[in-house]
């Protein structure tokens, strides 16, 4: 699924009202907690995010 840059999103594997993440790419990546929303987010660098995601998806667990 493909998102707007700057629109933030939860996974689509996240029921509909669960408590989750959800992020807002751009050219840094955002991550907040879905329950509190004002509470603050976490930025990291798109590269970073990138090999994130691309970790988890082979399923390492050396990160």
């Amino acid at each position: 699924m493909r998102h707007e840059p700057g629109e933030w999103f939860k996974s689509g594997w996240s029921p509909e009202k669960s408590e989750c993440v959800e992020v807002r790419l751009g050219e840094e990546t955002g991550v907040r907690d879905t329950k509190e929303r004002d509470g603050g987010q976490l930025t990291v660098a798109r590269c970073a995010w990138t090999a994130l995601v691309a970790v988890i998806k082979q399923g390492a667990r050396t990160w």
